[in-house]
């Protein structure tokens, strides 16, 4: 994801299922980051929550990451 994002290419991290793995991908220049609320919610955790922590995130840290949910 660094190198494309590093030569101006727009990438999407997909089949994110976790706070970690959302900001990681947003650290390593991801354009777009999917989270797959429904998978998540299907293991019992709250997907909203994983959502609200990683807008709240990316709004502290002015990444240019959109989620997609």
């Amino acid at each position: 994801t660094r190198r494309l994002s590093d030569r101006g290419l727009s990438t999407n991290v997909t089949c994110v299922m976790s706070f970690a793995q959302a900001y990681l991908a947003c650290l390593g220049g991801a354009r777009y980051v999917s989270i797959f609320m429904g998978r998540i919610r299907d293991m019992g955790y709250d997907a909203c929550e994983v959502v609200r922590e990683a807008r709240a995130q990316i709004d502290r840290e002015g990444l240019p990451t959109k989620l997609i949910a």
